[in-house]
């Protein structure tokens, strides 16, 4: 196996060339995955993206990114890029560890059944972006309005901070926001029908004419619903948090 080096706008490029033609990214892997990302999450039940038989993808570090329009099964692992314009590129089956796009706009891209995780993505713009089954473990998503993405389905959230997030007016059914810290974050007319939101700190959050039915709120802190303004029907709260329903009704309480 030989190593070819190639210089790309001052960035060093290193790729493994396997029968004389370079692969697009380090370290290309001629096997794929057997599952996708989002299937080994769920089946691995473990924080860590590279367990061995959950993960054997194409991995690309330290590549002079994107090279290309459509990235699919493979790996994006360190890269620091805050402050850029992507647009138009497509991404399925991907993974992105400990990246950084803080403060970048992904304009008109698509992010399919794709796994983030210990990213920054704060202030992050989504013109005309889509989302689907996508999920986010231990990332920074502050202040990112969510409702300028074209299309929104099944996001996952476990770990994040999503303080001062909008997710005004969107379909998030039977998506998971669990364990994450939810400051200020602004959920009005949006649909979390059936989305389990357990152990969220809700602190100062926004929820009004906001669809609840159904949703999972166990452990849930800090959070300001009222039953009158918000479809709650068979949503499930524990105690004692489950109290902070009753300080938005007309009725004394008393210790």
């Amino acid at each position: 196996m030989k190593q070819a080096v190639q210089r790309v706008s001052g960035l060093v490029i290193w790729r493994r060339v396997y029968k004389e033609k370079i692969g697009p990214c380090k370290g290309v892997s001629t096997e794929r995955r057997s599952r996708s990302p989002r299937d080994a999450w769920r089946a691995s039940g473990h924080p860590r993206l590279y367990a061995q038989e959950n993960l054997q993808a194409r991995r690309c570090d330290r590549v002079a990114w994107p090279l290309q329009e459509d990235y699919s099964d493979q790996i994006f692992e360190g890269l620091d890029h805050k402050s850029i314009v992507v647009t138009g590129r497509h991404f399925e089956a991907c993974t992105f560890l400990k990246c950084n796009f803080g403060g970048s706009a992904f304009k008109n891209c698509r992010f399919i059944d794709c796994i983030f995780q210990n990213c920054d993505l704060s202030n992050l713009l989504l013109h005309g972006a889509t989302f689907r089954d996508v999920s986010f473990k231990d990332c920074k998503l502050v202040g990112i309005n969510w409702a300028n993405a074209s299309v929104i389905t099944h996001l996952n959230f476990d770990g994040c901070v999503l303080n001062y997030a909008s997710f005004v007016g969107l379909d998030l059914r039977k998506s998971t926001v669990k364990n994450c810290s939810a400051k200020e974050a602004d959920f009005a007319d949006a649909n979390l029908g059936e989305s389990d939101c357990r152990g969220t700190d809700f602190a100062a959050a926004r929820f009004a004419n906001t669809n609840l039915g159904k949703a999972d709120f166990r452990k849930a802190i800090n959070y300001s619903i009222r039953p009158d303004s918000n479809k709650l029907k068979k949503a499930i709260f524990s105690l004692p948090e489950a109290t902070l329903l009753l300080y938005g009704l007309d009725i004394v309480l008393e210790e």
